[in-house]
């Protein structure tokens, strides 16, 4: 479901992973689907970290899905809107109210929102949604080049980096 029910196994980790380590600070990092998954177990499932990471976070199901019809060469509308409605009656959940941006304002605490420049799937202007949404302190990252995800692979050295220097500001 994209990070719709995923949301919950997020939250019976990080309910399972506080029990184990009490003492311990818990950051949530997410990717793509995994991003929407963290964002919307913050803003419903509850889940209250001293940090949260998300790389290529889309916007909404409806953008991220009319993307990829573009990449197909296929018209986004009525597309992605015929997806949405279809994929959500058989997985039964509404995909058109998937909306990360939205559930990036329930995130108080710090925050790390990475895409890449080159994102057929996540536009740097989506980041920037979700992270200005935040209402913690964001940094918000856009490495040149990019594309979705897989920065620590294609650019370990200023991956790297930017995530210690988030780290060492917790």
């Amino acid at each position: 479901t994209l990070g719709w029910r995923e949301s919950a196994d997020v939250a019976a980790a990080a309910a399972w992973t506080r029990k184990q380590w009490p003492d311990e600070r818990l950051i949530l990092y997410g990717v793509s689907m995994g991003a929407a998954a963290v964002l919307r177990a913050v803003a419903v499932e509850g889940v209250r970290p001293d940090g949260v990471a998300v790389e290529c976070a889309f916007d909404n199901l409806v953008t991220t899905v009319g993307h990829r019809n573009q990449e197909m060469g296929l018209p986004t509308f009525p597309i992605a809107q015929l997806l949405l409605f279809w994929g959500g009656v058989q997985h039964g959940f509404n995909a058109f109210a998937h909306n990360p941006a939205g559930y990036a304002r329930s995130v108080t605490c710090p925050a790390l929102v990475m895409d890449g420049e080159n994102d057929p799937w996540v536009k740097p202007a989506e980041a920037r949604r979700v992270a200005s949404a935040m209402r913690g302190p964001t940094q918000c990252r856009i490495f040149t080049g990019g594309k979705h995800g897989g920065f620590w692979w294609d650019m370990p050295d200023d991956y790297r980096k930017t995530v210690a220097d988030w780290l060492a500001t917790l």
